[in-house]
């Protein structure tokens, strides 16, 4: 369920929250803990609903302090100048709306070639097992955008890297 907000401040999310919880019916007396990221607006967010519901735990997320274990013990030389470089493109790119215009239409080219190779490759590689919709779906999922590196998230880091 996605809920747009306007009021992206821990009081604001606290009250989309809790109004969104009650809307579906539920009870908040009845729930035992909450879980988020480290990030101010979810820590004041906790704080609040901890103040009108105390015995609601909070818990920082263990998947994304995991994450940013990893961030922080990656110690591998090379895997870390591959994740600078790529962030360093991609803030040249997009710090200029010029740049990110270029790139896309670059972008674009390159993958009208390289689909048509695939088209090539994938129909000579057709089997009585394999169909022309996985030939399409392989064609779909060509990217036109660079993606930042996010440090909490490791599937953004490798689309990050993917689309590099």
């Amino acid at each position: 369920m996605f809920i747009p907000s306007d009021d992206r401040s821990g009081f604001g999310l606290s009250n989309l929250i809790i109004k969104t919880v009650q809307d579906l019916g539920l009870n908040l007396e009845d729930c035992i803990g909450q879980g988020y990221d480290g990030c101010s607006a979810m820590s004041g967010y906790q704080a609040l609903i901890r103040e009108k519901y105390p015995h609601i735990l909070y818990v920082h997320c263990a998947s994304h302090s995991f994450n940013l274990a990893l961030t922080d013990s990656c110690e591998i030389r090379a895997i870390q100048n591959t994740v600078g470089t790529i962030k360093e493109v991609y803030n040249f790119i997009r710090s200029s709306s010029v740049r990110s215009q270029l790139f896309e239409q670059a972008a674009r080219k390159l993958n009208e070639k390289r689909n048509q190779l695939v088209v090539v490759n994938e129909s000579v590689a057709l089997s009585s097992t394999q169909s022309s919709e996985s030939m399409t779906i392989e064609i779909k999922c060509k990217k036109v955008k660079l993606v930042n590196v996010c440090p909490t998230r490791w599937v953004d880091r490798h689309v990050a890297v993917e689309t590099f």
